[in-house]
């Protein structure tokens, strides 16, 4: 983008990424008139400010504004990174930068993570069997009531402790 924010070009990943068709109809698009980007985003940029943020982008849109148009439908996420260019003698800025990634399957596959970790917590905490979860270094994860009655350590937090640790404290405390 020049100086004034207004598209120059951008590289095959990028068209790829937006499902660009049509190359000719993009020199339209602006930054500082996408309304995609918050306010206080494009303020800290024209500041100099180079600014990170995650933005939902809806394919329509940009057919609908006479941007470009996209082979592509829905919504999609980005994280975007926009930054100023050097500047000039004046101290003007002398253009931007906008560099962005669709992480959309991220967020979904975190989503899927979360739940499954929910999901395994409900099952260990609502066991009627003793169970205990331990990482692959011996911490222990969770431990469920059972567990924990089972030691006669009902009340205390096992979490995050070492099980090695664990039951050599135990043991010393018997003695």
């Amino acid at each position: 983008f020049d100086a004034e924010g207004t598209y120059l070009r951008m590289n095959d990943a990028c068209r790829d990424l937006l499902g660009i068709s049509e190359t000719s109809k993009t020199h339209q698009y602006g930054i500082f008139n996408d309304p995609f980007l918050p306010e206080e985003i494009l303020n800290q940029v024209k500041e100099g400010i180079s600014v990170y943020a995650e933005i939902p982008l809806d394919y329509s849109r940009l057919s609908k504004n006479g941007w470009f148009e996209t082979t592509y439908t829905g919504v999609r996420d980005f994280e975007i990174l926009l930054y100023p260019i050097g500047r000039n003698a004046t101290g003007k800025i002398n253009g931007y930068v906008l560099r962005f990634l669709d992480v959309t399957n991220k967020k979904i596959d975190n989503e899927k993570i979360r739940q499954s970790e929910e999901t395994l917590r409900s099952l260990i905490y609502s066991s009627p069997q003793a169970l205990l979860l331990l990482s692959m270094d011996d911490q222990i994860l969770a431990v469920n009531d059972k567990f924990a009655e089972l030691l006669g350590m009902v009340g205390f937090s096992l979490n995050n402790s070492n099980l090695a640790e664990f039951f050599r404290s135990t043991k010393d405390n018997s003695q």
